[in-house]
């Protein structure tokens, strides 16, 4: 997502002395922002994956009626054809985008603004919403404010709760929801129900959420700490995607299926062992459970957050996931014990936009993640935290 944002910069710089004497910076991008959603859209609705040199003219006719005065529209018509998000497709006089990744971060843009703003797109009501999308749904979304993330999951569960089943705009709206509540906390619990979803991806850290009377054919939650997400009766999962790092509420219903990175297996007694291993697995000689630490010490639970968190660097800025780590009260304590055992960097010099701020990176986050069978080295790391947490727990008796 970073790379696509500096092209974007990158390409509102190439307008020419013109439309630079008679705009800014910002406005420009703003101009590639609103073309590429609209071209991610109208590819998105008509299911198709190239979009004519004539609608994307068009489409940039529209964009620019708010930047330039109508006799330099010509100008921006013409660099929306060459712009480096598209490329030439192999029919004639079509365009497409230069790569998925670059289509789906535009469409969850457009997608965020337009529910935001209290429109179902088309493309919400008919089509699928597959993983790949929802992954970049849920970045996409991360870099969204505070108040914008507040609103959209206002206006989405309105939405949701208004409409009926005869297209899949209920099941989109859900899925969608759960992919933003892994980046962001709202100030109220979300309750979806009554609802069959085909896919949902989740990442991270789940926030507080309850699902009721709802059914899922395949949850991708490789890695996803889910123990904030109630499952309350009746509800099913067909198809559970996860891996040793996967942390479930102990209220998920037992899937069909489960798919681990080396095994699949449908054997319902090996699918419940699996299940309360991840709830109950031991890492610490006082026989303390996985669920219980978790539940029972603030560390761990900032610790899960930390491993989970995607983005290479967390800046001490506004990006809501870096926030729900770094406003953590145990976030000094869990900084002094990471430094110790050369778990963080810390860095001010990051070329970044905004404030200057410091960064941090955290090592070997994906042994921190699965937390069952450490070897040598994180082990003391996680005695280091559970001490830490016993200390802390008597502090504040």
């Amino acid at each position: 997502m970073t790379l696509i944002t500096a092209m974007i910069d990158r390409e509102a710089q190439k307008f020419g002395k013109d439309i630079e004497a008679v705009t800014t910076s910002e406005s420009r991008a703003e101009f590639v922002i609103r073309v590429m959603e609209e071209v991610a859209r109208d590819l998105a609705e008509n299911q198709s994956n190239a979009i004519p040199s004539d609608t994307l003219t068009w489409l940039a006719e529209i964009s620019a009626e708010d930047i330039v005065p109508a006799s330099l529209s010509g100008i921006l018509k013409n660099r929306s054809g060459v712009l480096a998000f598209l490329k030439d497709d192999d029919r004639r006089g079509y365009k497409n985008f230069a790569h998925e990744q670059v289509y789906n971060y535009f469409l969850a843009r457009v997608t965020i603004r337009s529910i935001s703003q209290g429109e179902i797109p088309k493309f919400v009501r008919r089509n699928i919403f597959g993983a790949d999308f929802l992954e970049s749904f849920s970045e996409v979304f991360r870099s969204a404010s505070g108040d914008d993330s507040e609103n959209f999951i206002r206006r989405a569960l309105e939405n949701f709760n208004s409409l009926g089943e005869q297209d899949r705009a209920r099941q989109n709206i859900a899925s969608l929801v759960l992919s933003a509540c892994c980046v962001f906390t709202p100030s109220e619990v979300p309750v979806l129900r009554n609802v069959s979803i085909d896919e949902v991806f989740l990442t991270e850290t789940v926030t507080h959420l309850h699902l009721q009377n709802t059914t899922i054919n395949q949850l991708s939650a490789a890695g996803a700490d889910m123990r904030a997400l109630h499952f309350d009766a009746p509800c099913a999962i067909y198809s559970l995607i996860a891996d040793g790092s996967t942390m479930p509420h102990p209220s998920i219903p037992t899937p069909t299926v489960v798919s681990l990175p080396h095994r699949t297996t449908y054997d319902p007694e090996e699918i419940g062992h699996w299940l309360q291993h991840q709830f109950n697995a031991s890492i610490f000689r006082s026989g303390q459970s996985l669920s219980d630490a978790f539940r029972d010490f603030g560390l761990f639970d900032l610790l899960a957050r930390v491993a989970r968190y995607k983005p290479y660097w967390i800046k001490d800025g506004d990006e809501k996931g870096a926030r729900r780590i770094l406003d953590d009260e145990n976030w000094p304590a869990l900084k002094e014990i990471l430094v110790t055992h050369g778990l963080l960097i810390e860095r001010t010099d990051v070329p970044a936009s905004g404030r200057p701020a410091p960064f941090y990176h955290i090592k070997n986050r994906t042994a921190l993640m699965n937390l069952d069978n450490p070897d040598e080295a994180i082990g003391a790391f996680f005695s280091d935290v559970f001490e830490a947490s016993i200390k802390l727990e008597d502090s504040t008796d």
